[in-house]
Parts: C-alpha cells; sequence; structure tokens
C-alpha cells in the first residue's frame, strides 16, 4: 500500500557505496524488464545461469562466472544482501519461507517469473561483506 516507487533491501552485514541508489536506478531505467537489482560481493557474485531446479540456499562455491569485473549490468539468477525492487513487483509476490531452505529470495523470484521480470546485476555497486568468512572482518572497512 505504500506510495514509493521503490523499494531497497539492505541486511544489516554489508557496507554500501553512497550511490548505491542512484546506480541501482540506472539498471531499472536500462532494462524494463527489471525486478530484482542488485550489486556484488566478494565471494557471493550474481549467478549467470539459471537451472531449474537449483535451490537458492545455501549459497555453494565457486560461481559459474565471475561477474565482479564485469563492465556491464548482466541479467543473473539472483543477488542479495542488498537489492532493490519496484514497490509493485514486491506487492503482487506471495512471501513464504520454504521449509527446506528457509529463505525469502525463493519466494521472490518465483513472484517475480511470475510477472515476466527478471534479475540484474548492478557492477559498478561493490558491497563490502561484514563477515566471518575470513575475507572483510569489520575492523578493516
Amino acid at each position: 500500500k505504500s506510495r514509493v516507487d521503490y523499494v531497497l533491501v539492505w541486511y544489516a552485514d554489508v557496507v554500501t557505496p553512497p550511490n548505491v541508489i542512484t546506480e541501482y536506478l540506472k539498471a531499472f531505467s536500462k532494462f524494463g524488464n527489471a525486478g530484482w537489482v542488485g550489486g556484488a560481493m566478494h565471494r557471493r557474485k550474481g549467478y549467470s545461469t539459471t537451472r531449474p531446479g537449483r535451490a537458492v540456499m545455501p549459497l555453494v562455491f565457486p560461481r559459474p562466472l565471475n561477474l565482479v569485473n564485469s563492465k556491464k549490468i548482466v541479467q543473473v539468477d539472483y543477488v542479495a544482501h542488498c537489492w532493490m525492487c519496484p514497490q509493485k513487483a514486491l506487492a503482487k509476490t506471495k512471501f513464504y519461507v520454504n521449509k527446506k531452505h528457509y529463505d525469502l529470495h525463493l519466494s521472490l523470484i518465483e513472484g517475480l517469473n511470475k510477472q515476466n521480470l527478471k534479475v540484474y546485476y548492478q557492477p559498478s555497486v561493490y558491497l563490502k561483506h561484514i563477515s566471518t568468512d575470513g575475507i572483510i572482518y569489520r575492523n578493516h572497512l
């Protein structure tokens, strides 16, 4: 019921660049079928191919394609941790928690697919992940 055009989902464990909203809006203006736009994190890059039946979570490594160094906006299966969606697309999505995966991303992807909307990776947005996986620790940000 909100009157906003877009919703920015920002997980508390990432630091974004100051222009994250502007950069995501560029992807929405370039691709009329964009339903979900996100950036990249080290070791958590957008998937480059769609494989039917693949679970969204848990994340598995390595990724099929390293998109961090991409120069252009690329269609992917999903992105996470700081992403943006049109409010109207979210309002038409039925959210659920899949007992097997415990992840709302799967219901969002299915909801967008029903609306013929796609997920895009915006390479100009690099997210610094505050993690315990040995890559980026909060005292090094």
